[in-house]
């Protein structure tokens, strides 16, 4: 399922509720899908900051893939070109400037992956699987 929506704070939010409401119709527990939520929330605002300077007429598509006991989020952007690809942080520190977000993605989310360019040839894409169940 994909869900493209306007880089809107608004828009946003509602990506986000849908993510939460697909792990717990999948199986999930609450905490896994408040984890995948907020996730998938630290993806979005990137899209929003870094890829389209905070201009809400961005385009960005999220993509649900439902995967053996879990569920797999891909965050695509069209946005500005990245000078490098950014690693994941293994810690942060108050003085990080940079790396928060995929430092908060990479703990609550069982892997995550920076694509850039995306499959397409632009943009930034951020993959990430979240295990919704034991089994």
């Amino acid at each position: 399922m994909d869900v493209r929506l306007d880089a809107y704070p608004g828009s946003l939010r509602v990506a986000r509720k849908i993510a939460a409401a697909a792990a717990l119709t999948a199986g999930a527990t609450r905490m896994a899908a408040f984890e995948l939520e907020t996730a998938l929330g630290e993806a979005l605002i990137n899209a929003f900051l870094h890829a389209y300077g905070g201009d809400p007429r961005g385009r960005i598509v999220v993509h649900f893939d439902f995967v053996e006991g879990g569920l797999r989020i891909t965050v695509r952007d069209g946005g500005r070109t990245l000078r490098a690809v950014p690693t994941i942080p293994t810690d942060v520190t108050p003085h990080n400037e940079r790396g928060r977000g995929l430092f908060i993605m990479s703990k609550l989310m069982d892997t995550v992956e920076v694509v850039h360019p995306d499959r397409r040839g632009r943009g930034t894409a951020i993959r990430m699987t979240k295990r919704l169940s034991a089994h």
